[in-house]
């Protein structure tokens, strides 16, 4: 594998137009490959985003936000009301043209945080080419059509902001990704470890609501309900009573809804913040570590152990853990293993959504999930024991 790499950085290197071409390349097969299935519709898009769609179209820009008619924060609908603008382009793909374009912006953080680790050669490029043709990227914004690249991209900069230590634009990338998606507060304790470690002040912790307050202004100037707009994410918790939307986590192997569901839910969430606290803890008090390949296991711990553990989850919550579990890779090529786990479990998932296959191929892969989180423990305590070994050297 090192000697194709040099092999490559070579031929890259050998001529100043290469890896423009390359990187040119790339990107065109990526956008052909999310064309191939950029007009599939699902129930997703139909009783969902293509309603969005058509008020904007059918009630006008302004006097569509004066009723609540969307059931997320009101970040997302300006995105969809600026696609009304293209009214050449079919519904469905001005609505999923959304999540492609994250695609890119994503996996350009992908490549500069793997440049953070490999400032020469040609591992960026690699890893922007791979993230786009990851099944778990694709999938889900050109077939599926959903939004996760979104919030997902404003957490993959907000990493490489961390990891290059200016936390302000950290700071601001998540309270953006927070505005898309509830989800991004699986990454946050991240940020609450390095507030512990006195690497970020405490008052940047004020940019999340200020940006969300932001946020939601142009939806209540155009007479938008302010209350519901603000309290958009606490509406959301009560959308459904499953422990799991066909998530592959521990709730997939009950009922969907058992006897006792509330009290198993309320035992999940605290589990859940049991485990998250718990970390955060021996990582300001005992793990203190906080180099990048720390981070980096940090980052994929959260985004994998929170949905795993918490019930009420969807099929697609380990998008993000797919997207830092490949970028820790890059930081330690040990865990190869989790990267192919990772896509292997999400991607059963989804297909229980897109096609017509039995629901029993969500236990499968929720079982690949159990495989993937003994595989993380494993190979953090490998880790821990690097430290520890580099430690006692240099003292």
């Amino acid at each position: 594998m090192n000697e194709i790499l040099v092999t490559l950085d070579e031929y890259l290197d050998g001529n100043n137009w290469r890896k423009p071409a390359l990187l040119s390349l790339i990107v065109i097969l990526a956008i052909a490959l999310r064309l191939i299935f950029i007009e599939i519709s699902n129930s997703d898009y139909t009783d969902c985003f293509l309603l969005w769609y058509e008020q904007f179209l059918k009630v006008g820009r302004i006097d569509a936000y004066q009723e609540m008619f969307f059931n997320y924060s009101p970040a997302l609908p300006y995105l969809i009301d600026v696609m009304t603008l293209f009214r050449g382009i079919p519904g469905v793909i001005a609505v999923k043209l959304i999540p492609i374009v994250f695609d890119f912006v994503a996996a350009a953080g992908v490549m500069k945080i793997v440049k953070i680790r490999y400032p020469k050669g040609s591992l960026p490029v690699l890893a922007f080419g791979i993230f786009l043709f990851l099944p778990t990227v694709f999938v889900v914004s050109s077939m599926w059509g959903q939004f996760d690249s979104i919030f997902t991209a404003f957490l993959v900069w907000c990493f490489y902001f961390l990891l290059q230590e200016r936390y302000w634009l950290a700071m601001l990338s998540f309270s953006v990704a927070f505005c898309f998606k509830l989800q991004a507060v699986f990454f946050g304790p991240i940020l609450l470890i390095l507030l512990l470690r006195r690497k970020i002040p405490f008052y940047q912790f004020f940019l999340i609501p200020v940006v969300y307050f932001i946020s939601v202004v142009p939806a209540w100037l155009a007479g938008g309900p302010l209350d519901e707009l603000l309290l958009a994410y606490f509406a959301q918790f009560g959308n459904f009573r499953e422990l799991s939307k066909a998530a592959p986590n521990l709730y997939s192997f009950l009922p969907a809804t058992p006897p006792g569901y509330e009290v198993i839910v309320w035992i999940g969430l605290g589990i859940a913040l049991a485990v998250t606290l718990g970390y955060v803890f021996l990582r300001w008090r005992k793990w203190k570590d906080l180099g990048q390949v720390s981070l980096g296991y940090d980052a994929a711990f959260f985004t994998l152990l929170v949905p795993f553990l918490l019930p009420k989850m969807h099929d697609r919550y380990f998008f993000t853990a797919c997207v830092f579990i490949f970028i820790l890779f890059f930081y330690d090529p040990r865990t190869i293993g989790l990267v192919l786990l990772s896509q292997v479990s999400s991607t059963m998932a989804y297909i229980v959504f897109l096609t017509t296959f039995p629901e029993v191929i969500t236990r499968i892969a929720a079982v690949f999930t159990v495989l993937l989180v003994a595989g993380w423990v494993w190979m953090y305590k490998n880790h821990l024991h690097r430290l520890h070994l580099l430690s006692s050297g240099a003292s």
